[in-house]
């Protein structure tokens, strides 16, 4: 069939017609034929609700003319070059769904490594007593957010200079909180209540512990969790098309070295948490001896680097 179809007045289309288009425009853009395949689907299920199978074995389907209508929408989005994930406005995250806004960083899969090898370290700890933890540059906050989901005795508090992170940060933990009673059936622990968001650059607004937590009288807190800009202000230009046009800058560009976030936090960081606490950062694939020695040589203790799943080295971390 042809994709000039859709310019014609008062056409009808089924849900074979809306795949066989949507494979079309997304080949034509410069994917193969399994991602334009998928992504076609993605696109129809959340507009129709309808997934794979249900397109197949319902191809001569009539779809209204609305359905139609988002679909060729997002489509064209895509054909931008815009990432999946804001052309979808959501995507999942360690079995949560995010929302996703342009101008607010993309969670990506690798971030997983950080949140599992944060929650290991973590259960070491007493669980039965409160924990408190910070995360520096928290993007959709997905990492506080499934670390909340994860420990009911733990608060964060969590900062960035980008305010859409801010505001899509607190709309995502109340999120979580509506996903999490929906899974249960009854009411959670809060998320968005243990949750304290604010606008900070680096360690700027974070304050003492015991501003945060009046039954607490001690000042530092138990752990900081990070994944900076790490990428080399260089490098930015050379990204694909959909990381380089999409994404926000500042939460790419690492500097010159890529390292200039990791300093910061290694320094005041070591500050922050108590004798015993730890910090846990994401890396680039490349960075993983440099960011050990700079954790090494502030004092920090029992140093280690994790893989991801493509045995890249991932995550790096260190106790005080």
């Amino acid at each position: 069939m042809s994709v000039d179809k859709k310019f014609l007045p008062d056409s009808r289309f089924s849900l074979g017609d809306i795949a066989a288009i949507g494979r079309i425009l997304l080949v034509e853009m410069g994917l193969d034929y399994s991602a334009a395949a998928l992504e076609t689907d993605l696109i129809i299920r959340e507009v129709t609700g309808f997934d794979r199978i249900h397109i197949m074995i319902n191809s001569d389907q009539e779809i209204e003319q609305g359905f139609y209508d988002r679909i060729m929408e997002l489509l064209n989005l895509r054909r931008t070059n815009m990432p999946m994930a804001y052309v979808l406005g959501h995507r999942d995250f360690m079995g949560l769904d995010f929302y996703c806004e342009p101008g607010v960083l993309i969670p990506r899969s690798d971030t997983e490594v950080l949140v599992e090898t944060a929650i290991e370290k973590l259960g070491k700890m007493d669980t039965c007593k409160s924990i408190y933890g910070i995360e520096i540059g928290l993007g959709t906050g997905i990492i506080s957010v499934s670390l909340l989901n994860h420990f009911l005795h733990l608060s964060m508090v969590a900062g960035d200079i980008n305010q859409k992170a801010i505001d899509l940060s607190r709309k995502n933990a109340l999120y979580a909180d509506k996903q999490r009673r929906e899974m249960s059936g009854k009411d959670m622990v809060s998320v968005s209540k243990r949750l304290s968001v604010i606008y900070s650059n680096l360690f700027d607004n974070i304050e003492p512990l015991k501003l945060y937590d009046r039954d607490n009288h001690g000042d530092l807190y138990d752990f900081i969790v990070s994944n900076p800009p790490y990428i080399r202000t260089e490098v930015i230009e050379t990204l694909m098309s959909d990381v380089k046009d999409f994404e926000p800058r500042n939460a790419l560009d690492g500097m010159d070295d890529g390292l200039y976030f990791y300093r910061q936090i290694i320094d005041k960081g070591y500050l922050m948490i108590r004798p015993g606490g730890f910090v846990a950062f994401e890396i680039g694939f490349d960075q993983g001896e440099e960011v050990s020695e700079l954790m090494k040589k502030r004092g920090y203790k029992d140093v280690e680097i994790r893989k991801d799943l493509a045995g890249l080295d991932r995550v790096v971390t260190g106790f005080k």
